[in-house]
């Protein structure tokens, strides 16, 4: 059961945008997350854009794409982009069929 306070948003503090994720990122939360992706990717003000995946329980292929379309554009605005909380192992099968999802900080 999702707790108070557990919804997925996007913040800017100062110059950096963090996208805090919750729960299943699937089909079933794709308008939510396209927002809030499309929040992140046109928030000129930010230089560096964090995505916590801590308390994400599942992502399906939806989900995926939305964050392969953050990590594009973020390299195509030369924007600093980190992840928080993918596992080292998933990031490696992702990589492997194409999902180029960075392990570490990506810099544009």
């Amino acid at each position: 059961m999702e707790q108070e306070g557990n919804k997925n948003a996007y913040k800017r503090i100062g110059k950096l945008g963090v996208l805090k994720l919750y729960n299943a990122l699937d089909i079933s939360s794709a308008a939510e997350l396209y927002t809030l992706v499309g929040g992140a990717i046109g928030d000129s003000k930010t230089s560096e854009l964090k995505v916590i995946l801590n308390n994400v329980d599942s992502m399906d292929v939806t989900g995926f794409q939305l964050l392969y379309a953050l990590i594009r554009d973020a390299q195509f605005t030369k924007t600093s982009f980190t992840i928080e909380g993918m596992d080292n192992g998933l990031i490696l099968q992702l990589n492997r069929i194409g999902l180029q999802i960075p392990s570490t900080e990506l810099e544009g």
